[in-house]
């Protein structure tokens, strides 16, 4: 279920790419899932993400969205708080869907439910 959901968010929001992170530590994530907008999973060599993106969105607890030269990222922390959905564009210029933010923290809320049914959040 989380790789389906991770897609179709990755689809929708136009991304190219959708990371599933869990901090460790401090200042450690570890991807729990890594996604293509095709549905791929993303080969080891594809899956450099920025991390302080998404750090600086667990420690806030909130989304942090970033356009780095029409090259967006999306941050945005799952209930738990240590879980957090990241999606990228690195390829394409241009923004996210106008609707990016909307439908990321829906998705997000939709997969931690999945992780908490799959025994890998609390």
């Amino acid at each position: 279920l989380m790789p389906l959901l991770l897609c179709e968010t990755v689809q929708l929001v136009g991304a190219e790419l959708g990371l599933l992170l869990r901090r460790e530590g401090e200042e450690g994530l570890q991807i729990l899932e890594a996604r293509s907008a095709t549905g791929e999973p993303l080969p080891s060599s594809d899956q450099g993400y920025d991390a302080q993106v998404a750090l600086a969105g667990l420690k806030q607890r909130r989304v942090i969205a970033l356009d780095f030269d029409e090259m967006p990222v999306l941050a945005v922390p799952l209930p738990d708080g240590e879980i957090c959905l990241l999606l990228e564009r690195r390829f394409q210029h241009g923004k996210l869907g106008d609707d990016a933010v909307l439908i990321a923290q829906a998705a997000a809320d939709s997969l931690a439910l999945a992780l908490r049914l799959a025994g890998l959040s609390g």
